[in-house]
């Protein structure tokens, strides 16, 4: 019933080329999609970033990047998932910050382009259409917008079934939205990947399933913890 899997980024750091060279054959041999999910990697420090406002680190996240996606062409994922990160606390006046933010973004799927890895850029569910500004703003037709049903709970705060007839987008996270059992923090929508079938305020996972997985061409990816 599983058409692929999804891998986080510590997966191919922790293989060496020809480790992930010798999986591909049995990827290959059994059809299987594979994404890369980059989303927790990108956190400034100790990992990741795309903001170009601190030099030596931006080396270092750029280096570490072009290894990865190539990487990723070794293994066969063509797909790799990002979510904007939080701003650098560097003093940058925020227009500048903005500018080198986009600067990296693009680096960093300019250098997916040339591996032949489509970018999906997740929508964060603080922020519901920030991901597609990001989209826009890059403007190459490998690099997309992946959709969140936890985003689409945020944002209507309620079951989003009805919204979800009108959405068109092909690539779905399905994690429901709520309160972390294992934070403090009060606001009841500030965590975005718990199981469908936690149901936290009565959406339905199989009637959203039932209405996105009709649909010929949607990718859904089950992302919970």
């Amino acid at each position: 019933h599983y058409g692929g899997v999804m891998v986080d980024w510590t997966y191919l750091r922790d293989r060496d080329a020809k480790a992930l060279a010798a999986e591909r054959n049995w990827i290959d041999l059994q059809g299987l999609k594979v994404l890369v999910d980059f989303r927790s990697g990108l956190n400034l420090f100790p990992d990741y970033r795309f903001t170009g406002a601190h030099a030596a680190e931006e080396a270092r996240s750029r280096a570490a990047f072009d290894k990865l996606l190539r990487k990723c062409a070794i293994l066969g994922a063509k797909t790799v998932v990002i979510r904007r990160h939080r701003a650098a606390m560097e003093g940058s006046r925020v227009a500048e910050a903005n500018s080198k933010f986009m600067d990296g973004l693009k680096y960093f799927c300019n250098k997916a382009g040339t591996c032949g890895v489509t970018v999906r850029i997740c929508r964060d569910w603080d922020n519901h259409y920030d991901a597609q500004a990001l989209v826009k703003g890059i403007g190459a037709t490998h690099v997309k917008l992946a959709d969140s049903l936890a985003a689409h709970v945020r944002k209507y705060s309620a079951s989003p079934v009805g919204a979800l007839s009108s959405e068109t987008g092909d690539f779905w996270f399905l994690g429901m939205a709520g309160r972390d059992p294992l934070s403090s923090v009060v606001n009841p929508y500030a965590y975005d990947r718990l199981p469908l079938a936690s149901d936290p305020d009565g959406v339905s996972g199989a009637a959203v399933a039932r209405i996105l997985g009709a649909r010929q061409g949607v990718t859904l990816v089950f992302d919970a913890e």
